[in-house]
């Protein structure tokens, strides 16, 4: 696959991205990326930091691990600063992604059904986040490594508790991020991704950069 093809189809992603952020388009647990990518895998270890603008930065660990052929089940477990906002908190979070298109001449993109909940706690607040979304985008395999450019759009219904909430203690928000998920090799790459927040938790993007690892034998 050529550079111009890679062009070709990421330019309607950035149009997508505008488009939401256009409309006031958050994160899992907190103010972060999703890290997730429109890939099934077998089993995946992705551990990222991210920052999230007045919300702090956060630390953050993923293990992907297959369910069905076409399913994987995920659980992640972070710390955060809390930022200008609050003060440390610890997050936590489960979810699954299945497959609902796979690439075809016609449609190149590949797209997964998101779906979890992820709640934080400490620093006078409780925040419970489940959001629902698609991630989409495209493989393509270049010289000495392979890139996945990706959009992950999702409704996320948001229930807070405590002292530090806003006026209203559920809320509905649109959280997007665009990302490109990095291949070194079939075992190990790195993902780079901006997280467009929305609803009245969170006003300031997000930037966050992971390491990741799929362990031999098991890597898709």
């Amino acid at each position: 696959m050529n550079h111009s093809s890679v062009r070709r189809y990421l330019t309607p992603l950035l149009a997508l991205v505008a488009l939401v952020s256009a409309q006031s388009a958050g994160g899992q647990a907190w103010n972060y990326p999703s890290f997730q990518p429109p890939v099934h895998v077998s089993r995946e270890y992705n551990f990222g930091i991210t920052s999230g603008g007045n919300a702090g930065a956060t630390f953050i660990g993923q293990w992907r691990e297959g369910f069905r052929t076409n399913t994987h089940l995920g659980f992640e477990a972070g710390v955060t600063d809390g930022g200008d906002n609050v003060d440390s908190r610890f997050l936590l979070g489960a979810g699954f992604a299945t497959t609902v298109f796979g690439s075809q001449p016609n449609l190149p993109l590949d797209i997964l059904l998101t779906a979890g909940a992820y709640p934080s706690f400490g620093g006078g607040l409780t925040l419970i986040r489940v959001p629902v979304g698609l991630t989409l985008g495209k493989r393509f395999a270049l010289e000495g490594f392979a890139m996945t450019p990706y959009a992950h759009p999702r409704l996320s219904l948001d229930f807070c508790s405590g002292d530090d909430c806003q006026d209203d203690n559920l809320d509905f928000s649109i959280n997007f991020d665009l990302g490109a998920d990095i291949e070194i090799n079939r075992q190990l790459g790195f993902r780079v991704s901006v997280l467009l927040p929305g609803g009245d938790s969170f006003d300031d993007n997000a930037f966050g950069v992971s390491l990741t690892w799929r362990p031999m034998g098991v890597s898709r």
